[in-house]
């Protein structure tokens, strides 16, 4: 398509960068959604643009595991009530998706005042799957790091920071 051609009566727009922060892309579960967004991005840069996005590294010896049962994930204080965040979380190997489940107890002065929920599913990738994806969609400069401070990738890399060109 031509930098210039229109799109439903205007032109499209082009950008020198588009981001996808907070793991996003994760949250496409199927190949096909995930060209499809790097479609549409791809004819959203302008000559010469990056892509970046952020995914989680997932370690081999917790993807292997089926089931994690609730846990306690993180405590902090909010509003004046101590919140201990537990998370439950359940994988699909076969189709590389986890389900978690968080559960926030909320207590003040010792005792539980409330109890809310939040639930998500999120696709893993390895390395070389993005660099597959990215290359399948027409990216031709590929550069994965191992975090945001673009270390290499290695085997305790906590993230995958992607820039495609």
């Amino acid at each position: 398509m031509p930098a210039n051609a229109p799109v439903l009566g205007r032109e499209l727009e082009r950008f020198g960068l588009i981001y996808s922060a907070f793991r996003a892309f994760q949250h496409l579960y199927t190949v096909e959604d995930q060209l499809a967004c790097l479609a549409c991005v791809r004819r959203h840069l302008a000559p010469g643009g990056r892509f970046a996005f952020d995914v989680f590294a997932p370690r081999p010896a917790r993807t292997a595991l089926v089931e994690e049962p609730e846990a306690v994930d993180l405590r902090f204080t909010h509003e004046g009530e101590d919140v201990v965040r537990f998370a439950t979380v359940t994988r699909d190997p076969v189709v590389q998706l986890l389900s978690v489940r968080f559960r926030y107890e909320r207590s003040r002065d010792g005792s539980v005042v409330g109890n809310e929920h939040a639930s998500f599913r999120m696709r893993w990738f390895g390395r070389y799957e993005l660099e597959h994806l990215l290359a399948r969609a027409g990216f031709e400069e590929i550069e994965i790091h191992g975090d945001f401070d673009r270390r290499p990738v290695s085997s305790d890399t906590p993230a995958f920071v992607v820039v495609a060109k």
